[in-house]
């Protein structure tokens, strides 16, 4: 290594991606090969857009918006091998619009008795445009468009039954 003069600014060594970090032994853990999150976790495929924190008494809401997002998640990983930055947009607005329609509800059971007939139809219209809304959502993301066929080119696929001899 060449020689620095004692005046000059210390130089910083570049860090690398394919660079691994040193093994260390967690307390208690069997598997001691790898290091980070336990294998198969979701952590690195999280989008990172969450809502804020509901109102007391609504745990099992977000309880409930979190299944959704893990299985709307593993059908979009399954289905497109990737989360990308429009799907993501797309998980966030499901989640909001599943949000909105179980607060409405869950409002509209616990508010009946001092709600006018009129305002107990604005909530179960909220509910139901919730359910539209999210729903929309979903249709967005694709999932139900089957995957090209692997021996397809270019993505084409053949209706079964036709055969061009």
């Amino acid at each position: 290594m060449p020689e620095t003069p004692k005046n000059a600014p210390p130089v910083a060594e570049p860090r690398y991606r394919d660079v691994k970090a040193p093994k260390t032994a967690s307390k208690g853990s069997a598997d001691k090969s790898h290091v980070g999150g336990q294998p198969g976790n979701t952590n690195a495929i999280r989008h990172g857009l969450r809502g804020g924190k509901l109102p007391k008494g609504c745990q099992y809401i977000e309880n409930r918006v979190n299944a959704i997002r893990r299985g709307v998640e593993e059908a979009l990983i399954e289905s497109k091998g990737e989360i990308n930055i429009v799907d993501a947009a797309a998980i966030n607005s499901v989640l909001k619009w599943e949000r909105h329609g179980l607060l409405a509800a869950h409002w509209l059971r616990h508010e009946i008795a001092k709600l006018s007939p009129s305002e107990r139809l604005r909530f179960s219209e909220a509910i139901a445009k919730a359910s539209d809304a999210r729903d929309k959502a979903i249709r967005s993301l694709g999932l139900d468009t089957p995957p090209p066929a692997p021996w397809a080119l270019d993505g084409e696929q053949q209706e079964e039954g036709t055969n061009d001899d």
